[in-house]
């Protein structure tokens, strides 16, 4: 990571996922980043990863995977989609693919075995290097580049939903109803807090 921040700096660009600029927290002694920190894969791989691929897939008219002129038939195919009972999402239209929320089945479980790291590690390294040869290094971004380390972060802090910020997203669905006006939010929120 360090020589790929190293590269990121004397390009003045980013590189592997990897900004130009350094956070203090690096310098810091005895703190390690990769380690010292649990990845949220809400905002790493729904929001990050997934969000960007469907933005390249279905708004990059030129380039060689664009494939939104097949919106209508993959929308068909999508929407025919019937889960069981125990999904509570039924399957969106591509159109709506800036809400998607999508998950990583191997890291997520209520258990998650040896066997099931070292698969998605597998999996998630020959993603990040297929990646950066079909899309050019310049499309990798630090979000990821962040999914070779999920497998280590699941083995050191247990099983990604433990940590996810899902939770925090559906509370603050809640919270935005009590928030009339953008001018005094703290006060609103107090009011609320004081009328609970």
């Amino acid at each position: 990571m360090k020589e790929d921040i190293k590269q990121a700096l004397s390009l003045q660009t980013s590189y592997r996922g990897m900004l130009e600029i350094a956070t203090p927290l690096l310098m810091a002694r005895g703190f390690n980043l990769v380690d010292g920190v649990a990845i949220d894969w809400m905002h790493v791989v729904c929001i990050g990863v997934v969000r960007s691929m469907l933005d390249k897939w279905l708004s990059a008219g030129s380039e060689l995977y664009f494939i939104g002129d097949k919106v209508s038939f993959l929308n068909r195919r999508l929407l025919s989609i019937c889960p069981p009972a125990s999904i509570n999402r039924t399957p969106r239209n591509l159109n709506d693919f800036s809400t998607w929320k999508v998950g990583c089945r191997l890291l997520c479980g209520t258990y998650v075995s040896s066997e099931q790291i070292d698969l998605a590690r597998q999996h998630l390294l020959k993603f990040y290097q297929l990646y950066e040869v079909l899309y050019g290094i310049t499309s990798t971004t630090m979000k990821l580049h962040l999914l070779q380390h999920m497998p280590d972060i699941v083995e050191k802090w247990g099983a990604l939903w433990g940590y996810s910020c899902f939770w925090y997203e559906s509370l603050n669905g809640l919270l935005k109803n009590f928030v009339h006006e953008t001018q005094y939010v703290s006060g609103q929120m107090r009011l609320y807090q004081q009328l609970l």
